[in-house]
């Protein structure tokens, strides 16, 4: 029998152009065997936003997992992805604890395990005046 864990990553992009950490991380996956995301993104008034999930990796280092389609103002997409396994290099960006960097293509999803654990990073484009609400649901899976 599986069973199941929901997680829930959810914060307001900027409101001005920048790269920010939006909510709090999930940690402890290191004990799941597989996941679904499931995402509900906003455009924000003004401008673009892109939305990564970055994974960590070991302690104070992070790497991008998930890069979804950029996101014009007004929008809202609705996105659901399977983390598995691929066997693409691909480049990311990386970060420490406080500072993320991202360098993952648009609409990419590299699966593979999360590792220790998961955060939101968003990148606001010039011109946004007012920030949306990102929510990423993260259902993970153990084999019991």
């Amino acid at each position: 029998m599986k069973k199941r864990t929901l997680f829930t990553l959810s914060g307001a992009c900027s409101a001005s152009a920048s790269t920010t950490l939006v909510g709090n991380s999930i940690l402890g996956l290191d004990d799941f065997d597989w996941f679904q995301v499931s995402a509900t993104l906003i455009g924000p008034t003004g401008g673009t936003v892109d939305v990564y999930l970055q994974r960590k990796i070991d302690t104070g280092v992070w790497q991008d997992w998930v890069h979804f389609p950029q996101m014009s103002a007004g929008t809202t997409k609705r996105y659901v992805l399977s983390a598995q396994s691929t066997d693409d290099i691909t480049e990311v960006g990386g970060g420490n604890d406080a500072t993320p960097g991202v360098a993952l293509s648009a609409n990419t999803n590299l699966g593979g395990h999360p590792c220790m654990g998961v955060r939101m990073v968003t990148v606001t484009g010039s011109g946004v005046s007012v920030a949306a609400t990102q929510t990423i649901y993260i259902n993970a899976f153990r084999d019991a």
